[in-house]
């Protein structure tokens, strides 16, 4: 839903960060942050990592959204796809 390049940088970043994170978390491998997270990623998935670079790279670089999608839906849907209906959280609600 961006509408700036300049936001598109933002999102692209969150969503390659989470898309790593979750394809790490989900094959029980330590994320890391930063550059660790790159690094694991591609100790684990090397062709994964050059897949989601690439995709990142291509909203950064062109404002092209739709390569960063297909990855991070892919990685989504090998963990077992979006958390919709039936999905439940327990714990407190924190007052106020």
């Amino acid at each position: 839903g961006a509408t700036q390049q300049d936001e598109l940088v933002y999102i692209g970043n969150e969503v390659f960060s989470a898309a790593a994170q979750l394809y790490l978390l989900h094959h029980r491998h330590w994320p890391g942050t930063g550059k660790w997270l790159g690094r694991q990623l591609l100790d684990a998935a090397p062709a994964l990592h050059a897949r989601l670079l690439a995709a990142h790279r291509s909203v950064i670089c062109a404002g092209d959204i739709e390569p960063l999608r297909q990855v991070a839906l892919e990685i989504l849907d090998r963990a077992g796809g979006w958390l919709q209906e039936g999905y439940r959280a327990y714990g407190e609600v924190p007052a106020g």
